[in-house]
This record gives C-alpha cells, structure tokens and sequence, in this order.
C-alpha cells in the first residue's frame, strides 16, 4: 500500500523558499528529501519515500525536535537544482553556530565515472534526484543530471564551518543501486542495473569526514554497502518503509541519552539484523560524539494523549516503534506522576490497534470522568501476539502446491500471502524446490527427483517453524529500565584474550570464546543466553549444566563462563543474546523436546516456552500462543551480532 496519509505533492520546495527561517536559537534542524514516484519516462523504479519521511519526521517531533524546523522536499521538489538550491540558497545562509543539523534522503543511488580522481574505486557514488535521466536518447549517462557525493561533501563542509565546532551534522541515506532479485516474488529498493557495469563494490559512500579546525563533527549512517541489496520492512497495515528508516526511528528510541553514534548504530545494526541477513548498514565519521549531542529522548516510559475518539477510546503516542502491541496493558495516572511506584492510577486501558508511532487505546475502567487531556499512559503489561509467518507457494504444479496448501491449513502458524510474503515456496527449473525469504536467501533446498511427496510437507513445515522461531527471538526486546546488560565475547587469541568489539565483532572457525555478562540494572536479575545461528538453528548456552535458578546476578555482578565455546560453521551472521528477567528462564526443554514439555507438563508456565512450543509439528493444530509480560516481570536484553568467518 502505497503511504495514504500525509503527504501532497503539490508540497514543494515552497516550504523553505516561501518562508524567512527564523533560527536563532533553535537547537536543531532538519532536512528530509526523498523520490517516491520518479516520472515514467525516466524508468527509474518506485521506492516508499513517502512513507519513509513522515516515519522519521514523527520520530523526531516525538524526540522534541520544533516541528517548525523539520522541512520535507518530496518527488517535484527534489530535482537537481532545487536540491542544491534548497542548501546552498536557503538552509546554509540561516544556520546558526552550535546548532545540530540532520539531513536524510531516501530513493535511489548510482555509481558514476569518477572525474576528479579522489575515489579509491575510481567510482562517485551519486544521489538519484527526480528529474534524472536513466539513459538519454545516444544511451549514455548525463553525470551531471546526478548529485555526486563530491557535491554533498562540499556543502557539508559549508553546514559543519557555519554551525562551528559546537554543532553537530548527522547524514543518513536510504538508498541503494542494488537490483531487485526475482521479479515479482522480491521487494527491494534499487535499480534495475548499474551505471557502470565494470565497477566493484565499495563500502562507503562518503569518504571519511574532512579533518579541519573549527569544524562541526560529521557522522553518517547510509543503508547498505553501495551496490548491495536494500530492503523494504512491511508494517501489519501493509504500508512499507525502507528497513534502514524503519531500524534508524525504532532505534532512535532505545538509546539512552548518553550514548554516542556507535552505540546508535549497534542498535540499529541488530534491528536490521533481525529482519534481513542480506542488507549490512554502513556508519563513517566522528562516531564517539554523543548521538543528537546528547539530546535524544531515550526510551518513553509514558506515554500523552493524542486525542479522543470518544469518552472510552483515545489515541497516544505509542506503537510498535515502542513495543507495543494489539492487546498490551496500559495504567492511567495524573500528570504529576513521573514514574508508577508507590503512585496510584485513575484508570486501565488496551491496545485495539497498534500502528508503529500510535495506538488506540480502549479504556476499561476509571475513577476520574472525563480522563484529563493531559493523563499520562504507561504499560503494565506488555502482549506478544501469536507467531505467524506470511507464505507464498507457487511451485508451478498444481498437485504439489495443493499439497502443500491443505497440509499448511493446519498450522496455526502459516499465513498464505500473495501480497506481502515473507516466505516463499518455489520450483526452480532443474526440479529443484525452495524456500527463500523475500530478499532471496535460500533457507531449503530439496531435489524432488529424491524425496517422497509425503515427505515434502513436513520437511517445509519444519523448516518454517526454524525460521519463525529464530527470527522472533532475533526480534525479541525488553527493556524496562533502560539499563541494559552488557554482553561480552571474549576471544582466545594466540593466548590473549580480546573482546569481539576489538575484533570488529569478526571471529574465524576453531577460535575458542567465553562469555561474560554484567547486570547493569538496580536489581537483581535471572539470566539466560541464547545463541541463534545464520542458518537459523537455535542453541541454549546458558543455562549449561545447573539449573535455570543457578544463573542469577546482583546489580552491578558479573558472570564469566567458566567454559569454552568453539566457534563453528555455518558462516555469517551469528546473534548471542542474553535476556534477564526476574524469574529463572530455561529454555532447554522447548528446544531440546521439540515442544513436548510444553504441551505436557503443565507446570510450564513461562510465557517465551509456551511461545515458541506452539511452532513444533508434532502438535500442528494447537491453538494459542499468546504471550503476556507484565512489566514488573521483565527485565532487558542485548544481542551481540559475530560475523562467522572461514580461516584464511
């Protein structure tokens, strides 16, 4: 669904041309720009710029940036000359010293012949704007129709000079030059081929931040390496943003207030994980400044009333960005109430629709009538719907696809979709049948000619229920306080040890780790460790040979393995993530019974076992799944992601 409410087109550059920008003294600006539909005769392809601007623009008015200084150039707008028009002529000449100043661009990217001899591949990476030619009649390249990145460093250099060393410049870009793959099963943001063919990928595109005196710190966050597959995150109101804006606004609400880029970018970096082992984000620049110079918001523990539909239903300012979901619990309290201890609530209420910024509230029960505009919200018990995964089966043979369809009617956990799959179920030309995700990995691959077709059901049944699994625990957060804990990999190295953050998070086969685990919470927590690897199996390390019970830790204590693990194949992206509650969590039964502890024993009674039970095939037709946390229950987590390398 294309984005439906926000927008017009006729909203062009008039917003910083037609008005005198009065900034002084505002701390903060931004600049958001963006191609949904270039014209058709360019055939450059669609991308959800739309959706991706107002995604980040109400991200950042929830982070107290002055709505009056977030200024949106959109399609029309954003040709050649009016991008560098809005800079040069309108935006620089008002900037003030110290201020911060945030520019985002999302569309499309390319690669152009470098003609000033200063990139390492030969290669400028370029913005694509909207009046962009893909080829002219002789079907060569007009380079000058593009916005080159020699062009946006040097009016950088102009923005970080004027707004001093005081100030602070943060660029991100959701763009990508990557082909989409498989027409028609795959969404990606990219071209349909690259401008210059003969040119290798290269990892940047800005070069590192210019080093002069009295400049503003420079820090970029771009969506992919250049020439790689971007991706596209779809909400459950179908509308779809670029994964990197959907990782960079949820993100932007999980750090704490003293965090730097670095540790923003960490964050984003497993969001985006979580949802795609393909597209790897990009960060440059002067990376230990504080993030939004220390002035972002950090994570909401209240919510505001937006506004009421009627006296027991209201919309704030909460959603999925925050966790919140379609049945989630929330207190009522006066606005004088900063935090629910000891603190009474005038009211209880539940999610009925969560969207990703905000959620209708239907209010249950109240003391006070009518509820004050200005109450506060906050949650007391978070829900987890039941784990679904959308399907699409087009194997090109009607026997086997009906097949398949009348055996996946029975799993509570399959949802077909034509529309939006998130997996897809193919045939390939040699016979070959498959299971990829929509940005083209291949989870499964089975030569019919070998396998009985009453087998073939249970095998992909099987291998979904793997990948929902993996993929709900890389996408699980808690955090109640904001303190999160800290996960260490210890890496023996030719007999020191290093931590994976010296090592760029990059370990080889056979090299042996520990893990070490800190509660940085004021209380004392339970912990466990999970281990979810590239190929989407899932391994228990802690608890390891005592009972869940055993594995507890004062605030402030850590814990140090006393045992080794050796890192082993499959290669890639592998996700450690360590989850501390206040109660023992072991999830060694659900894992190692396959799902049977949970349906018999009926002493289980931890939410994430009854979860995760629920996707085993063995017992295809259970019902439920639901998961309830309230928040006096949770604690927090932290993943480390290691990229499982072949020693060379």
């Amino acid at each position: 669904m294309r984005c439906q409410y926000w927008i017009s087109r006729s909203f062009v550059l008039l917003i910083i041309v037609g008005c005198s920008l009065k900034l002084a003294g505002q701390g903060k600006i931004a600049l958001l720009m963006g191609v949904g539909d270039y014209p058709a005769t360019s055939k450059w392809p669609s991308t959800n710029a739309y959706n991706d601007l107002h995604l980040i623009k109400e991200s950042l008015i929830q982070q107290g940036v002055n709505p009056e200084f977030i200024y949106t150039l959109i399609d029309t707008a954003c040709t050649h000359a009016r991008i560098l028009s809005a800079f040069t002529s309108n935006l620089i000449p008002k900037l003030t010293e110290g201020m911060l100043v945030y520019f985002h661009f999302s569309g499309l990217a390319q690669q152009l012949k470098d003609d000033s001899d200063d990139e390492a591949d030969g290669y400028d990476e370029a913005i694509v704007p909207f009046d962009a030619p893909e080829k002219n009649k002789e079907t060569v390249y007009d380079d000058k129709s593009f916005i080159t990145d020699d062009e946006l460093e040097s009016i950088f250099i102009d923005i970080r000079r004027k707004i001093g060393a005081k100030g602070q410049l943060f660029v991100t870009l959701d763009a990508s030059t990557a082909p989409a793959k498989s027409k028609g099963l795959v969404s990606a943001r990219g071209t349909s081929h690259k401008m210059e063919e003969s040119s290798d990928d290269y990892y940047e595109f800005f070069s590192a931040p210019y080093v002069v005196k009295d400049l503003a710190p420079m820090v970029h966050f771009y969506s992919s390496s250049f020439s790689k597959l971007n991706d596209e995150y779809y909400s459950d109101e179908n509308d779809t943003y670029g994964l990197f804006t959907y990782a960079l606004c949820k993100s932007m609400f999980q750090i704490s207030k003293e965090a730097n880029y670095t540790e923003w970018f960490e964050k984003l970096r497993i969001i985006m994980n979580a949802n795609s082992l393909v597209q790897i984000p990009v960060m440059t620049g002067d990376v230990d400044v504080p993030a939004f110079k220390g002035e972002l918001s950090g994570k909401k523990e209240q919510f505001d009333i937006q506004k009421f539909y009627s006296k027991d239903l209201l919309v704030m300012n909460g959603g999925k960005i925050d966790q919140i979901e379609k049945g989630t619990e929330l207190l009522l309290f006066d606005d004088t109430t900063t935090e629910r201890t000891n603190a009474t609530a005038i009211g209880k209420g539940v999610v009925e629709r969560a969207g990703l910024m905000e959620s209708e509230i239907r209010i249950l029960e109240s003391s006070i009538h009518p509820i004050p505009d200005n109450a506060k919200l906050m949650v007391s018990s978070f829900h987890f719907k039941p784990l679904v995964i959308r399907l699409q089966v087009d194997v090109n043979d009607s026997e086997l696809e009906q097949k398949l369809l009348n055996h996946f009617t029975f799993s509570p956990f399959i949802k077909r979709d034509h529309v939006n799959p998130e997996l897809l179920i193919v045939k390939t030309k040699t016979e070959q049948l498959q299971l990829r995700t929509k940005q083209g990995e291949v989870i499964f691959q089975k030569d019919l000619k070998d396998t009985k077709a009453t087998e073939i059901p249970f095998i992909l049944n099987e291998k979904i229920a793997e990948y929902l699994r993996a993929t709900f625990l890389r996408n699980l957060e808690f955090d109640n306080d904001g303190k999160n804990p800290l996960l260490e990999c210890l890496i023996s190295k030719e007999g020191i040890e290093e931590t994976s953050v010296n090592l760029k998070n990059k370990v080889k086969v056979g090299s042996k780790m520990k893990l070490r685990i800190t509660n940085n919470s004021d209380k004392g927590q339970y912990f466990s460790v999970i281990d979810i690897q590239p190929d989407h199996q899932i391994n228990v390390l802690i608890p390891y040979d005592q009972p869940a019970e055993s594995y507890y830790l004062e605030a402030g204590q850590s814990y140090t393995t006393d045992f080794e693990l050796e890192v082993l194949p499959p290669y890639g992206k592998d996700v450690i993530k360590v989850i501390m509650l206040s109660a023992p969590l072991d999830l060694r039964p659900v894992i190692t019974t396959r799902g049977v502890s949970n349906i018999l024993d009926a002493k289980v009674k931890n939410p994430l076992e009854i979860l995760l039970g629920n996707t085993f095939i063995e017992y295809p037709v259970i019902s439920g799944g639901d998961m309830k946390i309230n928040v006096s229950d949770i604690g927090s987590m932290t993943s480390i992601i290691l990229k499982i390398e072949e020693i060379q």
